[in-house]
């Protein structure tokens, strides 16, 4: 299976109950298993508008490799 079969999978799944996807992603990342916590997480998350699901030295990175790959692009 490649990451797009994977993404359309996570898609619907999130498309059913974001917060339970939420919740189990973030438990799988973190290792976190207490329910509580991730509630308390979920509704922080939710509530705050500047708080995002990626972490922002991923999102700079990824325009970084947008830059580098169009870069490359113009050079050929």
């Amino acid at each position: 299976m490649n990451y797009l079969e994977i993404k359309v999978k996570i898609a619907k799944i999130a498309e059913k109950n974001y917060k339970e996807f939420f919740k189990a992603l973030l438990s799988f990342e973190t290792n976190v298993e207490d329910e509580m916590i991730l509630e308390k997480v979920y509704e922080f998350y939710f509530n705050e508008d500047n708080v995002t699901l990626l972490n922002e030295e991923l999102k700079e990175r990824i325009l970084y490799e947008e830059q580098v790959l169009s870069k490359n692009q113009k050079e050929l």
